[in-house]
């Protein structure tokens, strides 16, 4: 059985594999397409395969949802039998998913995958979700040197590759630590920014645009 973020556990048959692997360990991620069966609600797996290092992407269509998989070891006496009853264990799937992705490989690979992500594919509305990520995959790596130095390799590319987006959602979320910023206090955008994704203020925002140098001048076309 695989178990899902969504939809509970799902079966999966070894056919079900255009290649077959090898072996299948606890906590590998596969990727695969769901069907419904037809004679109940549950659904079962087809066209499923291993993660592997060119799916990077696939593995970052998770980014900022809370997808946890229950991997709890149901082989352990339950409550009210000898021994201790099962904890629920749950688990990262991005996390075990950018593991699977990059198991083996060394950290030069690594970093240029993120690199070549970041600059050829990521959304920018996602660049907050991305950095967090990256610094707590970097933390959970950080008996690792070359894993541990990503997040300081990738922000440093972030804070050379500014776009008017990444900067604007940045500054919406207070995350300025991601270009090398202290958390603490509030920094000034250009006022071209704040006016290019004016609709994308509240007013938190607004409260916060209010101390800057260029209030007034702001204020004037929301007013017109």
């Amino acid at each position: 059985m695989l178990e899902t973020p969504s939809d509970g556990s799902i079966f999966f048959h070894i056919n079900s594999f255009g290649v077959h692997p090898i072996e299948i360990f606890k906590k590998q991620v596969i990727a695969l397409n769901k069907i419904k069966n037809r004679d109940n609600q549950h659904y079962s797996a087809k066209n499923s395969r291993l993660l592997e290092s060119f799916d990077l992407p696939l593995a970052m269509s998770l980014l900022d949802k809370p997808y946890l998989v229950n991997l709890t070891d149901t082989s352990r006496p339950k409550q009210g039998t000898s021994g201790t009853p099962p904890r629920d264990q749950h688990d990262d799937l991005l996390l075990l998913a950018v593991d699977q992705v990059f198991r083996g490989k060394d950290a030069n690979i690594v970093e240029n995958t993120f690199r070549d992500y970041f600059m050829n594919t990521l959304d920018e509305n996602q660049i907050v979700p991305f950095c967090e990520f990256v610094e707590r995959w970097s933390a959970h790596h950080r008996n690792d040197s070359g894993r541990a130095g990503l997040s300081h390799s990738m922000f440093s590319l972030i804070g050379d590759n500014l776009t008017p987006a990444i900067l604007f959602h940045i500054w919406k979320r207070k995350a300025f630590r991601f270009i090398g910023k202290a958390e603490s206090g509030d920094y000034e955008i250009p006022l071209e920014v704040v006016q290019q994704f004016f609709s994308h203020l509240g007013p938190e925002e607004f409260n916060r645009i209010r101390s800057y140098s260029y209030a007034a001048a702001f204020e004037t076309p929301a007013n017109t």
